[in-house]
């Protein structure tokens, strides 16, 4: 469950770092989409039948990821802005 609304979430900050103006958006939407469709699957599974641990693997491992690019491109643009401050000083 934690897993589809993490990715849910994050497809809203993928629209919002679009209007920030981040070029690798588009992947942090694709991120989030896949990991929403495999959150979405891992909840459904619990009803159908006994989990699948390939799924829960795939869901788990494709959020890391996500959440692994979303920091980088989100840190290295922090960098970016603060730098110039640090120089006037």
């Amino acid at each position: 469950m934690l897993i589809l609304l993490d990715g849910l979430l994050t497809i809203q900050t993928s629209k919002d770092s679009k209007k920030f103006g981040l070029e690798v958006w588009h992947w942090i939407l694709i991120c989030a989409v896949i990991v929403s469709v495999l959150g979405a699957l891992v909840v459904v599974s619990t009803f159908w039948e006994k989990p699948s641990q390939m799924i829960n693997g795939c869901a788990i491992l494709t959020e890391g990821l996500m959440n692994h690019l979303l920091v980088k491109s989100t840190v290295v643009v922090m960098n970016d802005h603060i730098r110039p401050e640090k120089a006037a000083e």
